[in-house]
């Protein structure tokens, strides 16, 4: 369940087409931007995606989101590598 900031707990049940996880780095904000531009409503192809951004930090994932240009509609899921039940809830 989206939290009234567009974030997602690692616990949720809600499924994604696709999670970048990583995605403030260089190449997951590739991803992302790659995302945004193919799939992000608006952009007139038909195609959808569910996707969210994930990472260690819930502030450069909201940041990233913001410099793309993105809402709430993208999820932000907040999980450290180095905690194996994070990713396993991936």
């Amino acid at each position: 369940r989206l939290s009234p900031h567009g974030t997602v707990s690692v616990t949720t049940q809600k499924r994604f087409d696709l999670i970048v996880y990583g995605a403030t780095g260089f190449t997951g904000r590739l991803a992302c931007e790659y995302l945004q531009d193919k799939y992000h409503h608006g952009n007139g192809n038909g195609n959808t995606v569910s996707w969210a951004m994930a990472g260690r930090s819930k502030e450069k994932l909201e940041a990233l989101r913001s410099s793309l240009g993105l809402g709430e509609e993208i999820p932000i899921i907040v999980a450290d590598a180095k905690d194996a039940g994070a990713m396993d809830e991936l």
